[in-house]
């Protein structure tokens, strides 16, 4: 469906004297208007994630992946988008594709509808492995026999870890160790501030 829909857009491209290729692109953005004209975005609308972190941030600051708890919506803050266009939003996170579309027949189209639908679709594809893991009930069951639970604090590479040891087999006492004495006061200090 993907590759069809790319096909198209370049050809229309081509059309109207453009020329395209949508294969290179990250995150390719059309917004088509009432009046059948269109804005084609290759790579370079901004993208906003709207996330909860993990601890206290200021403004300016940098925010690493391993601060993200959860990412709630995604965005093209600087792209005007009415009520009555139509949009698709192919994009690439890792090895993995989304894509978003609303054809949009009631002409009502809801930008914060779209966000959301992005945010969820970005969570799913950049968290996919976690995902797995968690719906597979042997991993799940031992993680859950062991005491352990994917809360938020420990997600990213300490789980991943954690995740490979129980998917494998191993006793977990070794990589249980590690991420407990990487809980001290420092890190416990923002865990009850939230």
């Amino acid at each position: 469906m993907a590759e069809g829909l790319s096909n198209h857009i370049e050809y229309i491209a081509r059309q109207s004297g453009g020329a395209v290729n949508l294969k290179r692109a990250d995150v390719v953005l059309l917004v088509v208007h009432p009046d059948d004209t269109g804005d084609l975005w290759l790579d370079t609308a901004a993208v906003a994630l709207q996330i909860m972190t993990k601890r206290d941030m200021v403004a300016g600051a940098v925010v690493l992946d391993q601060d993200i708890a959860d990412v709630i919506g995604t965005g093209f803050p600087l792209v005007p988008i009415g009520k009555e266009d139509h949009v698709v939003c192919m994009f690439r996170e890792g090895w993995r594709f989304g894509l978003f579309f609303d054809f949009n027949p009631d002409a009502g189209f809801s930008v914060e509808e779209m966000q959301c639908d992005l945010g969820t679709l970005y969570r799913r594809l950049k968290y996919r492995d976690l995902y797995d893991a968690i719906a597979d009930q042997a991993v799940f069951s031992r993680l859950i026999a062991a005491g352990w639970f994917p809360f938020v604090e420990i997600l990213g590479p300490e789980f991943g870890e954690f995740l490979k040891f129980s998917e494998a087999g191993f006793e977990l006492d070794e990589v249980e160790a590690k991420i407990l004495a990487k809980f001290d006061s420092e890190r416990i200090e923002p865990i009850s501030s939230r």
